[in-house]
């Protein structure tokens, strides 16, 4: 099926087709000057740059036969622009490779900032035996944060670990730095080319035989590209000597397909050529998905049969029940199947949907919908899918779907993809966003059913009373509506309930707040609602903490055991958890956990807008954990936070009289020097791609502000942690806490 496919150790796998052996595959050509220019080398990173088609893969297969070092192969898949489900697959090689089984455990389901992540990695490793992770087709990546954790594992790779980078582009990191400390060995389409004595064995094994003359020819016309050589090996076997050894390959794409068109699929009988077009709409084969494709059946004795004759064909198990097509194959077909019958295209996509859902994979399913451009059945499956999606931490899977619709201006059309990303990009700190989205949703007609049985409009008043845009009144009857309107074992019952209870409490009725809060608890549990559970439980052992009753640090461990335990410590949501935390163990003295949970709520106020401004409750809870450490800047940094929300959101009851409260408080301590506590939301977006290679220009870029911008928070942070250069204010921020770089309880 078209899963994503599992970590490999590359060592007991051949060099085509994947499956379990201890040699190189007959029929591939052993690179040995290449081999010895690896093993007599130790640079930590392995850089291997060229265009598709040069053999990098078989001969990256061909080395990691001749390690003793356990090693991991990472083919990158487009799913990999997912950030979140990239670091899980890096962290499972890891596990693999150093049989640290913890390892899995340490990447957060959400990235507020990536880097953040990847350096949970780096100390875990540090104390573990030799290991070698292989990142194949890293071309494939293109989301920032993607590579931002290639780099940031680049820049942090432990002492005897090796790095891999296989790509058709320059890879994602400092080549010039690396080159100059000696740190990489890099192998370009040059080293990969082949000569005349490669191209006489690699045509050997396909039994063609060609004069010196037609040899040489032949080399100099393909420039020595393997797959070209490779693919005129094919041409010979299944059509004989008529195939002119001198033919024009020079990379073009154009002339490659009308090479493989008139002399490799010429050659085969016509129901193959059809079955290897049609199927290539798919990344990965099974014989029931392409007999649902094709209309026919017996496709697995046809991917057999085109394994045995060696068609580009990748088995990817033991048993042969999967397989690929190699990449460039496969754009091929499909470049014929949209040349010769366009119209067929979004038929077999539709098919292949259909099968993928009958079989249970939606998301695979929902990929094939959009290639078919069905958006009923897009918009049905991505309405099942975001919640439990999003709640994985996979945002940027979550955006690309419900961008699908808004490219196509869909949205109006189907509000209740616009309610669902109204919520995330609230909830990722994008208020004019999550406005936009949620005056589409407000346009649907209210009964459109959604998965949970409720209709439309019980996910609107929900997410209305999450924006809290109107104020605490409105937020309140919204909530309410949503609780009457909600399906019974709707997962959005329990987050009803407790803004039902956020606006108690902001309206100063906490006696009602905590019994909200007590039934939201109870449904959290039942239906798995765990960023809700966590929230409540936080709230009310706030509501504790003020009454000086006993059950405040009973409800604070609870909820900092379900943020640990669900591993949702890096949603916004999580911060009053950590705050309230650190405000009961600042009450009895612990100054250590005070602190160390202090700087885990902080590292999420950027998530903290006025998107979501009754998360402003959280700040104040953050201000007042300051306050008790008696650190008058970080306090006086987070009310400046409450402040500009109040200024954009001035109806949130208590909260104006409590940051007033607060702010006295503030000014009634004695001043003291600024310090890592007084560094602003701005300036903790900064914080994360400081242990980054990018430089300050970069960093703008990837948080669309300017290179000054960038320039004057970095000076301030560096003033605010008492460095002066950057190495140093890296060193700081792993101190202090600011890149989360401990351990997590439990692990």
């Amino acid at each position: 099926m078209e899963c994503a496919a599992q970590p490999r150790t590359a060592r007991a796998e051949r060099s085509v087709g994947g499956a379990a052996t201890s040699e190189v595959r007959g029929g591939t050509v052993l690179r040995q000057a290449l081999l010895s220019r690896l093993d007599n080398s130790r640079a930590p990173i392995v850089s291997i740059v060229a265009p598709s088609g040069y053999g990098k893969s078989t001969f990256l297969e061909q080395w990691a036969l001749t390690l003793e070092e356990p090693t991991q192969w990472l083919s990158i898949e487009p799913a990999d622009n997912d950030a979140v489900r990239f670091l899980g697959r890096l962290a499972s090689a890891i596990e693999s490779a150093t049989g640290r089984r913890s390892i899995r455990a340490l990447v957060s389901p959400t990235l507020p900032a990536v880097t953040t992540t990847t350096m949970r990695l780096v100390p875990a490793l540090v104390a573990t035996a030799p290991f070698v992770i292989v990142l194949d087709h890293l071309e494939r990546l293109d989301d920032p944060a993607s590579l931002d954790v290639v780099a940031a594992f680049v820049a942090n790779l432990p002492l005897g670990g090796r790095l891999v980078l296989a790509s058709r582009t320059e890879p994602p990191v400092p080549l010039g730095r690396l080159r100059t400390q000696r740190q990489i060995v890099e192998i370009t389409a040059d080293d990969l080319a082949m000569d005349v004595d490669d191209a006489r064995q690699l045509l050997a094994a396909e039994d063609v035989v060609l004069s010196e003359h037609d040899l040489a020819s032949l080399v100099e016309r393909t420039e020595g590209w393997p797959v070209g050589l490779y693919l005129a090996a094919l041409a010979r076997t299944t059509r004989g000597p008529r195939v002119t050894p001198d033919m024009a390959f020079r990379g073009d794409d154009r002339l490659l397909a009308d090479y493989v068109r008139a002399e490799v699929l010429a050659g085969l009988p016509p129901e193959t050529t059809a079955f290897l077009v049609r199927t290539s709409i798919l990344e990965q084969m099974t014989g029931p998905l392409c007999d649902a494709v094709t209309g026919r059946v017996g496709s697995q004795a046809v991917l057999e049969g085109l394994e045995r004759r060696n068609l580009l064909l990748v088995p990817l198990d033991r048993n042969r029940t999967r397989y690929r097509y190699h990449h460039l194959f496969r754009e091929l077909l499909h470049g014929e199947l949209l040349r010769a019958n366009p119209a067929d295209v979004t038929e077999l996509h539709s098919r292949a949907a259909t099968w993928f859902e009958a079989e249970g994979h939606p998301e695979l399913a929902l990929g094939h919908a959009q290639s078919a451009g069905d958006a009923d059945r897009v918009a049905r499956l991505s309405a099942s899918l975001v919640q439990p999606t999003y709640a994985a931490g996979r945002i940027a899977t979550v955006r690309r779907w419900i961008e699908w619709f808004d490219e196509r201006d869909l949205l109006v059309r189907y509000p209740q993809v616009a309610v669902n990303g109204s919520h995330m990009e609230a909830t990722s700190g994008h208020p004019a966003a999550a406005e936009r989205l949620a005056a589409i949703a407000e346009q649907g007609e209210a009964n459109v059913r959604m998965p949970d049985g409720s209709p439309l409009a019980a996910h609107v008043a929900v997410n209305r009373a999450f924006l809290c845009a109107d104020g605490v009144a409105r937020m309140r009857a919204d909530a309410r509506l949503a609780q009457r309107l909600l399906a019974p074992g709707s997962p959005l019952l329990a987050m009803a309930l407790a803004l039902d209870g956020v606006a108690a409490y902001l309206d100063g009725d906490e006696r009602s707040a905590d019994d909200l809060w007590i039934r939201a608890g109870d449904v959290a549990v039942d239906t798995g609602a765990h960023v809700a559970s966590a929230v409540v439980t936080a709230m009310r052992a706030l509501v504790a903490l003020e009454d000086d009753g006993g059950h405040a640090d009973e409800l604070s461990a609870a909820a900092v055991g379900i943020v640990e335990f669900r591993r949702v410590h890096e949603y916004g949501q999580a911060a009053i958890a950590f705050a309230v935390s650190a405000r009961v163990a600042a009450r009895r003295g612990d100054v250590p956990t005070a602190r160390r949970q202090l700087a885990r709520a902080g590292q999420l106020r950027p998530l903290l807008t006025y998107a979501v401004p009754w998360t402003a409750i959280y700040l104040l809870q953050i201000a007042s954990a300051y306050i008790e450490l008696a650190d008058q800047a970080g306090a006086a940094a987070v009310l400046r936070d409450v402040q500009q929300i109040l200024r954009l959101r001035p109806d949130l009851g208590v909260i104006a009289d409590s940051t007033a409260a607060l702010q006295k408080r503030v000014d009634d301590l004695r001043h003291g020097a600024a310090g890592a506590s007084s560094i602003t939301a701005a300036e903790l977006r900064v914080v994360p791609f400081l242990a980054t290679h990018l430089t300050l220009r970069e960093i703008g870029e990837r948080l669309h502000v300017s290179r000054h911008t960038v320039k004057t928070q970095t000076t301030a942070v560096y003033r605010k942690l008492g460095v002066a250069s950057r190495s140093e204010a890296i060193d700081r921020i792993r101190e202090i806490g600011l890149l989360g770089g401990g351990t997590p309880a439990g692990v």
